[in-house]
C-alpha cells in the first residue's frame, strides 16, 4: 500500500512541476503564496507552532493581527521556497543572470578570492531565506560543489530531487558523509550544508535568540579537523520580481584551542551569524521546526520555553 501512496504522491508532484514550469514567473510565485495562504488555514498543528516558536525569539505581542501576519508570512515564504527553485535554472542559469538578480553582501572579497583559488570550504546556510537556491547560486558563481543531503523517505521523489541537486554538483548522503566529504575537500570541492536544526543529543547546547538550543557541529567539526574555511551563507528574498536575492556570506575564524574549545566557538559564531541575518527578515526563516524541542538537562521549567505539540519541556531532576 505504501508503495502505491508513494507513487501517487510522486505523480501529483511531477504534475504540479509541470503546471507550475509553464506559468510565467510572477504568476507561479503568486500561485505558490495562494497555497501558502491555504496550507496556513488547514494546518492549525504548524500554525500554532510557528507562533510560538516567533513568541519565544522575540517576544510576545498583545497584537493578535501581528501575530497572524507574522505567521502568514511564514507559510507563505515556505510554499514559494521550493517553486522559486524550479526557476533557478532559467532565471539564474548564466553570471550574466546572476549579476542582475543576486547581490553579494558581506565578506565578499573573501568568498570571491576562496572560489577563485580552487579551494575548498564549507558553505553551511540555515533554513533561512531560500537555501536551494543559495545552494545552486555558489555552483553559477564558478565554485566545485558538492550538497551534503538527507534522504527523502519516498524513494521516487528522493530520486527525481537528487537529480535536480545534481546540477550544483556531487550528492552525497547524510548518513556516513563524513568520509565522502572529506574526500570532497580533499579535492577542493566545497561542501553545502545546512545545520540549524535541533540536534537533540548528537548536538551541544548553544543560544539561539537568547535560549539554549541544541545544536550540530559536523561543519565546525570538519572545517577545524580539515583546516578548511568556514563560510556562513544565507540567500535572502529580496523586492523587485522574481527570484531577486541578497546572497549574505560570512566567513568564520578557526579559532587555535583544544577541539571542544573550538567546536563550541564556532558553533556560536555560526548561530549568531545566521541570528543576525534572520532579524534582517524574520518571515523568511523556517519556524514550523522545533528548534527548540531538546531541553538542557535541569533546566527550570518557565514560560520562557516553547510550548510545542505533542511535546512538554521534561521536569527538573
Amino acid at each position: 500500500m505504501q508503495h502505491v501512496v508513494d507513487w501517487i504522491a510522486y505523480a501529483v508532484l511531477r504534475l504540479g512541476e509541470t503546471l507550475v514550469r509553464a506559468l510565467p514567473p510572477e504568476a507561479a510565485m503568486r500561485l505558490a503564496e495562494g497555497l501558502g495562504t491555504a496550507w496556513y488555514w488547514i494546518d492549525g498543528r504548524r500554525r500554532k507552532r510557528a507562533a510560538e516558536n516567533l513568541r519565544v525569539a522575540f517576544g510576545a505581542t498583545e497584537d493578535a493581527r501581528a501575530r497572524r501576519a507574522a505567521v502568514h508570512a511564514v507559510f507563505k515564504h515556505l510554499a514559494r521556497t521550493p517553486v522559486e527553485q524550479l526557476f533557478a535554472p532559467r532565471l539564474l542559469g548564466t553570471p550574466g543572470q546572476i549579476r542582475r538578480r543576486v547581490r553579494l553582501r558581506g565578506e565578499v572579497d573573501a568568498f570571491r578570492e576562496q572560489i577563485a583559488s580552487g579551494d575548498a570550504a564549507l558553505f553551511v546556510e540555515g533554513h533561512l531565506g531560500n537555501w536551494e537556491v543559495g545552494a545552486h547560486l555558489l555552483a553559477g558563481l564558478g565554485a566545485r560543489c558538492a550538497v551534503i543531503v538527507r534522504r527523502i523517505d519516498n524513494p521516487h521523489i528522493d530520486r527525481l530531487v537528487r537529480r535536480e541537486r545534481a546540477a550544483y554538483g556531487r550528492i552525497i548522503t547524510r548518513n556516513g558523509a563524513l568520509k565522502e566529504t572529506q574526500e570532497a575537500l580533499a579535492q577542493g570541492i566545497w561542501a553545502i550544508l545546512a545545520a540549524d536544526q535541533n540536534a537533540g543529543r548528537k548536538g551541544i547546547f548553544v543560544p539561539f535568540f537568547g535560549l539554549a538550543a541544541a545544536t550540530h557541529t559536523t561543519p565546525a567539526w570538519i572545517a577545524y579537523t580539515q583546516r578548511v574555511p568556514l563560510f556562513m551563507a544565507a540567500c535572502l528574498r529580496q523586492p523587485g520580481g522574481a527570484l531577486v536575492y541578497d546572497l549574505h556570506v560570512a566567513r568564520l575564524d578557526l579559532p587555535e584551542g583544544s577541539e571542544p574549545e573550538h567546536v563550541e566557538q564556532l558553533v556560536r559564531a555560526s548561530l549568531e551569524c545566521l541570528e543576525t541575518w534572520i532579524r534582517l527578515d524574520p518571515p523568511q526563516y523556517n519556524w514550523l521546526h522545533r528548534r527548540w524541542k531538546d531541553r538542557p538537562e535541569g533546566e527550570v521549567p518557565g514560560p520562557h520555553l516553547p510550548q510545542y505539540d505533542h511535546h512538554r519541556p521534561p521536569p527538573v531532576r
